[in-house]
């Protein structure tokens, strides 16, 4: 019953980040997050905070993806705009 349940909220989670509605996103993310905590739930839900402007909230999910695996370079990345606001990675 879990598993339908997280692949309902990872195809809300598509829809959302589809239409760039990111608070959405954030909200299904910080579900996902809680009952299991994936790097990659993680890193994505730093993106969503990043195309926000919510750098403290970046900055954070990116220390925790990296403490969990500090050879994520996309979190590096994310982490370096945060920092330095208006810094776009390409």
């Amino acid at each position: 019953m879990a598993t339908s349940a997280a692949t309902s909220q990872r195809t809300e989670l598509a829809k959302h980040c589809s239409s760039k509605d990111w608070s959405k996103a954030i909200r299904i993310l910080d579900s996902l997050v809680s009952q299991n905590a994936s790097i990659q739930d993680i890193w994505n839900r730093a993106f969503c905070y990043s195309q926000l402007e919510l750098h403290k909230h970046v900055i954070k999910d990116c220390d925790r993806a990296l403490q969990l695996d500090d050879s994520l370079l996309q979190a590096y990345i994310l982490k370096v705009c945060a920092v330095v606001p208006g810094e776009k990675g390409t």
